[in-house]
């Protein structure tokens, strides 16, 4: 029997896997049951719908914001440094207050 083992990239949030690009995750939540709409959720630990890597799903609170990308000067769309309109690395240098 083996075990295989699973990417690990828990530690960044991030809305995409690292691993394969999706953005389709398995995560724990808690639903209200008379809103039918999720009220809590595990943001420490997701998976990958796709490939099975553990991540660390973004919030809105990992958003950078005022961050313009240096190539297409998107500011909307930076997280983690990573602009999601060219995939520019964005240096946070460059928009450090």
């Amino acid at each position: 029997m083996t075990t295989e083992t699973k990417p690990d990239y828990r530690g960044i949030p991030t809305p995409t896997c690292p691993g394969c690009g999706s953005n389709w995750f398995r995560m724990t939540v808690i639903y209200d049951e008379l809103a039918y709409a999720p009220i809590a959720y595990n943001l420490e630990d997701a998976e990958c719908a796709k490939c099975g890597a553990l991540i660390s799903p973004a919030t809105p609170m990992d958003r950078t914001p005022y961050a313009p990308c240096s190539r297409c000067g998107e500011d909307e769309g930076i997280i983690g440094g990573l602009c999601f309109e060219c995939d520019e690395e964005v240096n946070p240098s460059e928009y450090e207050d």
